[in-house]
């Protein structure tokens, strides 16, 4: 008999990226309860309980998110706490397989999105390409999603990672370290420093407080496959440079003597949009 050729490593790993597999919830403050079924028009969707936490974190620490797919939602908490909810739904896993893990370290706290371990290898095992070992465990099959909705008090550091999904940030006073592989990130009048860049999408910030041009705070955003948009009340500030033959990149002050933006897009545009709301 003769087999089937070998699949090459990036057509399978992005086959298995979007395949089937698992969460369960543990960690402080974590509840669990049955899990339900939501009805999508399109499918039903397996879902979870709500995994919670919530604690104090001091000024100047990091909180780490990472997921694998998914989104963040960050906010500004209205107590000293740090929250953070966790919703997780698939098609074909079982969302109750992922659970979400709080590891504390030198900087501050770590949430992660755990799958279970990667299965041994058979003999016939064709998926020898991929990694044998990851923090996040066997994500590769399995469709779960997570959905994660972060509060933040004043001060700290935020560091977010999401593979496959989008991060949306509200108006808070943190530092901002963002990074999606495949999505968008939204920002809305940040009062800290922000880094933010995804591979695939595009990168947006809201400027929507003058304020914000004059907060502390350097601000960096990069889209590799994407664009960049720049959405203030009003006309963009002369301050600021444009480069690239196609309008690519951006630096200078947001006003005068107020807070450092650069801005690239490596295959794309970036914009300065007047919001129309």
């Amino acid at each position: 008999m003769v087999r089937p050729p070998a699949r090459p490593c990036a057509t399978l790993l992005l086959i298995a990226l979007f395949a089937s597999a698992s969460l369960r919830a543990q960690g402080p403050g974590a509840a669990e309860a049955p899990a339900h079924t939501v009805r999508d028009s399109t499918a039903d969707l397996r879902a979870a309980p709500e995994w919670r936490w919530a604690g104090v974190e001091s000024r100047g620490k990091m909180l780490a998110f990472d997921l694998v797919r998914g989104s963040i939602r960050i906010e500004r908490s209205r107590t000293p706490e740090v929250e953070v909810i966790a919703r997780r739904h698939a098609v074909r896993s079982d969302p109750m397989s992922v659970t979400m893990r709080v590891d504390t370290t030198a900087e501050g706290l770590s949430f992660i999105a755990s799958h279970p371990p990667m299965p041994p290898l058979s003999a016939g095992s064709r998926h020898d390409c991929l990694p044998p070992e990851d923090d996040r465990g066997d994500f590769w099959h399995s469709d779960v999603r997570v959905e994660l909705l972060v509060r933040v008090p004043d001060g700290v550091r935020v560091l977010a990672r999401v593979m496959s999904g989008d991060i949306d940030v509200a108006p808070v006073a943190a530092e901002l370290d963002l990074t999606t592989n495949t999505g968008a990130v939204r920002i809305a009048d940040p009062e800290g420093g922000v880094r933010a860049s995804t591979g695939s999408g595009d990168v947006e910030l809201r400027l929507a407080s003058p304020a914000t041009r004059l907060a502390r705070g350097a601000i960096r955003l990069e889209a590799y496959y994407g664009s960049v948009r720049l959405v203030a009340a009003g006309d963009a500030p002369r301050s600021l440079r444009w480069t690239g033959a196609r309008g690519g990149g951006v630096s200078g002050r947001l006003a005068p003597g107020g807070r450092a933006l650069s801005a690239e897009a490596v295959h794309g545009t970036v914009s300065w949009d007047i919001a129309r709301d």
